[in-house]
C-alpha cells in the first residue's frame, strides 16, 4: 500500500459509499486512479464493503456480551460453535480473564435464558461465563491510524 491506497481507505472507512469521483477530488487524483486501486485493494482483501444492521431498529432489544473462560484445549472447537449460533453476531478469542468474548443479540430477557441455557451452555468445553447487557453503543466500526 502506498500513500494514495491509504488516503483513499481512510475516506471509505468514514463512508464506504463515497463514489470514486468524491474520493478523487478530496485527494487530488484522477477518478481512473481511484476505481482501479479501490478495486484492487478490495481484490486484495484490504478491506470489504459490510453492512452493519442496527438490531435494536430491527426488534432485537437485548445486546449482550459474553465473557468466556474456556478450557485452552478445546478452544478452537468452543470459538467455532459459538459462530454457528445464529444470535451470536461476533467471536473473538482473547488474553486475559477471558479467552474468548462473544457479541449477541436477542429479542428479548426471556430469549436471553433460552440461548444462554439451551445453547450457550451446552457446547462443550466451556468452564464460566459472565454475561454483561449492553445497555449503549457509543461506538461501532470505525478506526482510526490508517
Amino acid at each position: 500500500m502506498n500513500d494514495t491506497d491509504t488516503r483513499i481507505l481512510q475516506h471509505l472507512m468514514e463512508d464506504a459509499s463515497k463514489s470514486n469521483v468524491e474520493i478523487a477530488k478530496a485527494i487530488g487524483v484522477s477518478e481512473e486512479t481511484v476505481r482501479r486501486r479501490r478495486a484492487g485493494l478490495q481484490r486484495d482483501g484490504v478491506y470489504e464493503v459490510v453492512a452493519i444492521p442496527n438490531y435494536r431498529k430491527l426488534g432485537y432489544g437485548v445486546e449482550l456480551l459474553l465473557g468466556i473462560e474456556a478450557d485452552g484445549s478445546q478452544l478452537d472447537e468452543v470459538a467455532e460453535a459459538l459462530s454457528e449460533l445464529e444470535e451470536v453476531y461476533r467471536v473473538s478469542c482473547t488474553t486475559g480473564s477471558f479467552n474468548i468474548f462473544a457479541w449477541l443479540t436477542v429479542r428479548s430477557m426471556n430469549d436471553v435464558t433460552t440461548v444462554l441455557n439451551e445453547k450457550i451452555r451446552n457446547i462443550s468445553g466451556i468452564d464460566r461465563v459472565v454475561t454483561f447487557y449492553c445497555i449503549e453503543t457509543m461506538k461501532q466500526w470505525t478506526a482510526t491510524g490508517v
